[in-house]
């Protein structure tokens, strides 16, 4: 967990480094992210940053953003 911690910021430059890269978006939908694709590449990155084994697996969370004023 250390190693994760000191690695943070590394690990969130690799993260938008890499979801700018290339789109996230499902060629069919493209309002829909291909978190399958997405956890891959991203899992790939951590790889590269931290020891071989360290991160096994990745979580992503759904957030929901609503417009403070409506969109016209």
């Amino acid at each position: 967990m250390l190693a994760i911690r000191e690695k943070m910021p590394f690990l969130r430059d690799a993260f938008l480094r890499e979801v700018n890269k290339a789109s996230i978006v499902k060629a069919d939908d493209p309002k829909t992210v291909d978190t399958v694709a997405l956890k891959a590449r991203l899992l790939a990155r951590v790889n590269q940053i931290l020891p071989k084994g360290s991160v096994s697996d990745l979580k992503f969370q759904t957030i929901q953003m609503t417009p403070i004023q409506p969109q016209t």
